[in-house]
């Protein structure tokens, strides 16, 4: 019965202790890829496609492959609450893109028709909330540099594949399917962990800063079962923003 009031007290008190709540908006550059990504090229496969029914080694020749199509930007916003002995906590809501293409390319043999594609274009809005402590560690003239850690967490939202199968010399004709589930996909909620430094500017009620953040995930978002595509786990942002 006490815990709630209990809690209410120190938060009330944590309030109390801070110096300041400051908020604003971000932005920055991935300084590392999304997903890692590989092909398989001139195997032995089919005229008609994936699923053709028979396999014609000496006729034709099939590559496949992934590629990244992440957009290379991240936006967000940011709340710190500042606290004494050079002390902060903060939140910051990052938004990014994320997209990745698959190709399969059956390709006929020199002197004969045939040969087909099958195209995959997926795509995904990542949402990283990161939770961290950060220590104002002195001066370096105006500018106050500083350490920062903690966790993260990101959701995917609005996942979406698109697959188009194109036979021009098949009796197949051009397909198109959708879903919101690829087979891709293993963990629409991710967890990790954060370390990062910086510099702030801060003059009267705004302020000015420049970090470099690193980040840990500690599962696989997008993956594929050849070995072809894997969400990179160790990432890195070079991000800046004003404060208010």
């Amino acid at each position: 019965m006490l815990r709630k009031p209990l809690f209410l007290l120190l938060l009330a008190a944590s309030i109390a202790f801070a110096q300041s709540f400051r908020f604003g908006v971000e932005g920055g550059l991935p300084l590392t890829n999304a997903f890692n990504t590989g092909g398989v090229y001139d195997f032995p496969a089919s005229i008609g496609g994936v699923n053709a029914p028979f396999i014609c080694s000496d006729c034709a020749t099939g590559s496949s492959f992934y590629s990244s199509n992440t957009k290379r930007y991240a936006v967000g916003a940011t709340a710190e609450l500042d606290f004494p002995f050079h002390l902060a906590v903060k939140a910051d809501v990052l938004y990014k893109r994320l997209g990745f293409g698959f190709d399969y390319i059956i390709a006929a043999p020199a002197g004969s028709t045939g040969g087909s594609t099958d195209t995959t274009a997926t795509t995904a809005n990542s949402w990283e909330i990161p939770l961290l402590a950060k220590y104002s560690v002195g001066k370096l003239g105006p500018l106050r540099p500083y350490v920062e850690g903690g966790i993260a967490f990101r959701t995917l939202q609005g996942v979406q594949q698109t697959t188009e199968q194109l036979c021009p010399s098949c009796d197949i004709p051009a397909n198109q399917t959708q879903t919101t589930s690829p087979a891709e996909l293993n963990h629409g909620f991710t967890q990790g962990f954060v370390a990062g430094a910086g510099l702030e500017l801060r003059h009267l009620l705004a302020g000015v800063f420049g970090e470099i953040r690193y980040t840990h995930w500690t599962a696989d978002a997008f993956s594929a079962q050849d070995g072809l595509l894997k969400s990179t786990r160790n990432q890195a942002d070079l991000l800046v923003g004003v404060t208010f």
